[in-house]
């Protein structure tokens, strides 16, 4: 399986809360804990107008592999890996398989 081991944020009411277990830390960070933690696989969940910045942070400090969850497409170097999934989309199939 995979182990997440980060959890980060901007909005300062969150960073310093736990999810499931991590305590969320600023966004600053993501240069460093990549670096310390060995990171090679990144989450984007932001809003479609921060996407490309932090998917240019990750695959700038080392990340080969990002899962963008952001409603929008990133653009990243040829070496890196990025899947995109649609969230409303996929909740839209299973919301016409509940009905279907």
């Amino acid at each position: 399986g995979f182990e997440v081991v980060a959890v980060l944020d901007v909005d300062e009411e969150i960073i310093g809360t736990k999810v499931d277990g991590l305590v969320v830390q600023s966004l600053r960070l993501l240069e460093q804990l990549i670096s310390d933690l060995g990171i090679t696989i990144g989450i984007i969940a932001t809003p479609p107008s921060a996407a490309q910045l932090v998917s240019d942070r990750l695959t700038d400090a080392g990340v080969k592999s990002i899962l963008n969850l952001a409603p929008t497409i990133v653009k990243t170097p040829d070496d890196v890996s990025v899947r995109r999934v649609d969230l409303s989309t996929e909740l839209g199939i299973l919301a016409f398989h509940l009905h279907s």
